[in-house]
């Protein structure tokens, strides 16, 4: 019997709900205090957030982290299958 594991990471909706509102990824950088680069890393999930960016980012959509930011498991790369 073959254990195959996981690897957690952050998911995010960021890039679907700045779509949505019409935002660039400068303007959200503007409202959430942050940089347009660090946005731009988020949406492709090669950054996580800090809990702090986590909560503007939220805010500035209104919504909760937990609806924005989410645990994603994903297979270990590095197992072979």
């Amino acid at each position: 019997m073959s254990r195959h594991r996981t690897e957690r990471r952050i998911g995010n909706v960021v890039r679907e709900l700045r779509s949505t509102r019409r935002l660039s990824r400068h303007q959200l950088a503007i409202l959430t205090g942050t940089h347009a680069q660090t946005i731009g890393s988020l949406e492709r999930t090669q950054q996580q957030p800090s809990l702090d960016v986590a909560m503007r980012i939220s805010a500035a959509f209104d919504r909760q982290v937990q609806e924005v930011f989410f645990w994603v498991d994903t297979p270990d790369p590095h197992e072979k299958p």
